[in-house]
């Protein structure tokens, strides 16, 4: 490294020029030209359009080589052990051979920085032929380490005062878009300080847990303008539990919405990390099936869930943000999502913490801990009405199925062996006493007859031709075969005259086993026909065996049939059969009650619901003592 003999430090570094030696209209450039506005308008760009600082830096440290025709150009900052360090060159490829050795660099810009102006040197370039300059401009941010803008220009008359002022104005933007960032980032950090602080206490004044989480959503939404925002807490045996969705007040745990946002959560927990979908680099796609398939079922541009860790790193949860695109892939909303995170999640688990047991719950609940003195009045009061409606003795009136039943059943057979001709009636139907039925065939009876007739008058010639032959004996025979045979013609001309089958009583024809059977022969004594009287008719009621111990006879009883529509039927216990009955896999006791019918629009096989009214009981008793009587019988006391 070679310096100018005149004038030169022992560093090695030229004095930095006085503000007369960089005036404010050098080289014909006035700041007032167009280039001047071009460069200011290329660096404003540069600062509205870059918001990551090292794409910014790259931007116009190429952008001031390029100002100045600098054979390097380079942004330098110390890391953490005090060394100076490149965060932006240019050029990019073969910077080595361009760049000032690291000794005379670090002293210029330690004198660059002592000074706070421009410092510019003669010096070799390593690996590189010939004299450049080299101007170090130092750059003064607040809250900052101190930084520079280092160029070096081939040849001694490469740095002129133009040069140097077109450096300057480099740094001075590079300072404004620190500013500016600084000044951003305070505000961000003041707006989420106060969003997270107003968020925690409305969290910390919230009834329960489900209130705040219920507070969170909604108010999420607003500030970060999405359109919906669910939040799920982490349960000890079921995962995560959808606490609250905002915009919805009640909803299924079960359904398809909550379903699928859990789904999103579970990945969101398997990754550890905030997830966004469509993702913002295409590699970032890891464990984002359920994002995916949400994102192809809703309406919402995009989504955004991430686990909600406490500042001590303890996961109780996740939520998710789902809203469009442009509003939730901007940086601000990631920073205030990622910022809000932890201290929401410490929040409600804090809140969560101190949830009362439903035990507890049920004591504040009666005692009315918290509430105003008009509300604790109110409370008692209703406390001791419903005290008061409890031990408020009432019927206890046991329910049950019922079904009409016949008070008693007569039968119409065959009257003798024949062929049955044609029936009258059908199941249902009422008749009346000696009504005719059916009608047997005479056919085979007047055959009969005929014949019998027939062998009467034989046997009676033969009897007297025997007597006039002085046969005794066989003539006796004779006379006996004919009263047989007239005793025969006189129970075929009974059974010609009675060939009708007739009702033995008035009342319901409940079956009739031979119906569109003509010309069926049928047996002597065979039942034809079920008849039952319509008045009275019997209730069969199937209490319970749990309830029978209640029932007495005379207690009355109101059924409402299925197919009677004008009201209830009542009446009282007439009987309780002695022993229990199955009936649908139930033990039960059959209680009779007998309806007069006097209208008889009752039929038998009718079905409904009876009440049997018992004992008065508190009403306390009638809604307890099942489940009392069951849990005694679990505990076996």
């Amino acid at each position: 490294m070679e310096h100018e003999a005149k004038g030169a430090r022992a560093s090695g570094v030229e004095p930095p020029p006085s503000a007369a030696a960089v005036p404010s209209d050098v080289s014909g450039l006035d700041v007032r030209d167009g280039r001047w506005r071009r460069i200011h308008i290329a660096l404003d760009d540069a600062i509205r359009t870059h918001s990551k600082r090292p794409l910014f830096l790259a931007d116009v440290v190429a952008y001031a080589a390029r100002l100045v025709d600098a054979s390097y150009c380079g942004y330098f900052s110390p890391d953490d052990i005090g060394q100076w360090k490149a965060v932006a060159e240019y050029p990019t490829t073969e910077r080595s051979r361009f760049r000032p050795d690291p000794q005379i660099l670090s002293s210029a810009l330690a004198e660059a920085l002592q000074s706070h102006e421009v410092c510019t040197a003669n010096l070799a370039v390593s690996r590189g032929p010939g004299a450049s300059r080299v101007a170090v401009v130092p750059v003064s941010v607040t809250a900052r380490r101190p930084e520079a803008l280092v160029a070096v220009l081939s040849g001694p008359e490469a740095l002129d005062a133009s040069a140097i002022v077109v450096l300057q104005l480099v740094v001075t933007h590079v300072a404004r878009w620190d500013h500016d960032h600084q000044t951003t980032a305070l505000d961000f950090e003041a707006r989420t300080a106060s969003a997270c602080t107003e968020l925690v206490n409305r969290i910390q004044m919230s009834t329960d847990l489900d209130h705040a989480c219920h507070v969170l959503v909604n108010e999420l939404q607003q500030f970060v303008g999405c359109s919906q925002v669910a939040v799920a807490m982490n349960t000890a045996t079921r995962g995560l539990r959808m606490r609250a969705i905002s915009g919805i007040s009640d909803f299924d745990q079960h359904g398809t919405l909550a379903e699928q946002l859990r789904n999103v959560m579970d990945e969101s927990s398997i990754r550890g990390a905030i997830a966004v979908w469509p993702p913002l680099e295409a590699t970032d796609r890891h464990a984002m099936i359920a994002h995916r398939r949400f994102h192809e079922q809703m309406r919402d541009e995009a989504i955004i869930s991430s686990p909600l860790k406490t500042t001590a790193g303890e996961q109780i949860g996740s939520w998710v943000f789902l809203g469009s695109r442009a509003t939730l892939h901007s940086e601000t909303s990631l920073r205030t999502i990622e910022a809000l995170a932890p201290h929401i999640a410490s929040a409600l688990y804090l809140r969560r913490e101190a949830e009362p047991s439903k035990l507890l719950k049920a004591i504040r609940l009666v005692l009315g801990v918290g509430e105003t003195k008009q509300r604790r009045i109110a409370r008692w009061s209703i406390a001791g009405v419903t005290a008061l409606t409890l031990m408020m003795p009432i019927p206890y009136r046991v329910a049950a199925d019922c079904r009409l039943e016949p008070n008693e059943r007569r039968y119409a057979v065959a009257p003798y062996a024949g062929i049955l001709r044609e029936s009258f009636v059908e199941p249902g139907e009422v008749v009346k006493p000696s009504q005719v039925l059916a009608r047997m065939d005479d056919r085979e009876l007047g055959l009969e007859l005929a014949s019998e007739t027939a062998k009467r008058s034989r046997a009676l010639k033969e009897r007297d031709v025997a007597m006039a032959g002085q046969r005794i004996a066989e003539g006796q025979m004779a006379a006996f075969e004919a009263e047989r045979l007239d005793r025969r013609i006189a129970l075929l001309k009974y059974r010609q005259e009675n060939l009708e089958i007739r009702s033995p009583i008035g009342g319901v024809i409940l079956t009739n086993d031979l119906e569109d059977a003509a010309g069926v022969p049928v047996e002597v004594g065979e039942v034809l026909f079920e008849i039952a009287p319509l008045t009275p008719v019997k209730l069969e009621v199937a209490i319970p065996e749990e309830d029978i111990a209640y029932l007495r006879e005379g207690q009355r009883v109101a059924a409402r049939l299925d197919g009677f529509s004008e009201g209830k039927v009542s009446s009282v216990v007439k009987s309780i059969h002695p022993r229990a009955e199955v009936l649908d896999g139930q033990n039960v006791f059959i209680v009779e009650a007998e309806i007069s019918n006097e209208r008889g629009q009752l039929r038998p096989g009718m079905s409904g619901h009876a009440r049997v009214r018992t004992a008065w009981k508190p009403v306390a008793w009638i809604w307890l003592h099942k489940a009392w009587y069951r849990a005694r019988v679990m505990l076996g006391v």
